[in-house]
Parts: C-alpha cells; structure tokens; sequence
C-alpha cells in the first residue's frame, strides 16, 4: 500500500481515471458525447424532461472488478498497467452502453415514440416513421445535426433503405416534407426559447 501521501496519491487515481474514460470514449462515441457531472452526495438526482416536468430517479450502479496480485505490483507498468486498465474501461463501457439502452427504452416507451417492427425485416417505411417521430435540431444553415443510433449489424440495411429513399421520387417528397415539418418544428422551438441573462 501507498504511504499516505494525498497529493500522489490523488494524481495517481485522476491519471488512471483519466486513462478509463478515454478508452470508453474510444470504443464507444454514444458515451462520449453524453454530458456528465460529477455528485459527491445523495442518492437520486432531478432533471427536467420536455413533457414529464421534473423527474428524480435513483442512482444505477456499476462497477468492475479490479484484482492486483501482489506479484503483480513491481512489473505493473506500461504494457500491463495498461492492459489492465483496458479490462476495466471494456467492462465498464459495456455496462455504460447496457445502461444508455435500457434508459433510452424507458424513455421511448414513456413518450410513446417506440417504433416496434415485431421482427420485421427494416423498411423505408420504417425508417420514415422514426424520423417522422424522432425530434430533430437543425444548425444556423438548415442542416440537421440530430444523429440515429443503429445496431451495426443493421448499417448494410440502413445503407440500402437511404439509397431507395433518395432514388424513389414518392420516398424521396415523403422524406423532404418530414424534414420540412422538423426544421418549421424546430424554428418555432427556438423562436420560443427565454432569453437568459
């Protein structure tokens, strides 16, 4: 064990911290541009959701094991060190991700914006629905700056469904009006916002 020397002890702890989240950024971009803050007390938190008002749920833990054999100690150094730390933000990631899907379900079920293909094969009419229901945030020139999260395995169908909807014409009108109501939707939404001081 460390002699009790706080400064070290505390820079040592932040380096591998530092060294975890990166990794989890790394391997998973979805956590990487998800805000977070750092509570050092309670046991729920608040947050105001478009709809619902203000919602207070608990804490979900997660965690990793982490074993260091004493034999381990003298050669935990860079490769291993960081093989190490790798198990940990691979861990930690995956229950990170678990978690965002099981939040993300709750939500899409409590806003009644679940679209449910029954095991359906994917169709452009599918993908028109979800967009027709997703909310979409426009940057300052008109472009969309909203993103769609999609298993990988589903990136082939999504490739082949863009395609026939920018080459069938009716698609291709039905896509432009959604994309029309979004941007109107979203310019209202910005026209409305509180200035804060």
């Amino acid at each position: 064990m460390l002699p009790d020397i706080p400064e070290t002890k505390g820079e040592i702890l932040n380096r591998i911290t530092t060294a975890i989240k990166r990794k989890i950024d790394a391997d998973h971009p979805i956590l990487a541009g998800i805000k977070s803050i750092t509570q050092h007390e309670g046991v729920i938190h608040q947050h105001d959701q478009i709809g619902f008002g203000t919602v207070s749920e608990g804490y979900r833990e997660i965690g990793a094991p982490v074993k260091i054999d004493l034999d381990e100690v003298p050669d935990l150094i860079r490769e291993k060190l960081d093989q190490k730390l790798t198990g940990i933000a691979n861990e930690i990631g995956k229950q990170q991700m678990q978690m965002f899907f099981r939040t993300l379900d709750e939500a899409t079920e409590k806003a009644g914006t679940r679209l449910d293909n029954k095991g359906k094969p994917m169709t452009a009419d599918t993908i028109l629905q979800l967009i027709e229901m997703t909310e979409v945030d426009f940057d300052r020139s008109g472009k969309p700056t909203s993103s769609f999260v999609l298993h990988p395995d589903m990136m082939e169908t999504a490739k082949k469904i863009d395609q026939q909807i920018k080459n069938d014409p009716d698609l291709k009108a039905r896509a432009e009006a959604i994309r029309r109501r979004h941007y109107e939707s979203w310019l209202a939404r910005e026209n409305n916002r509180k200035l804060v001081d």
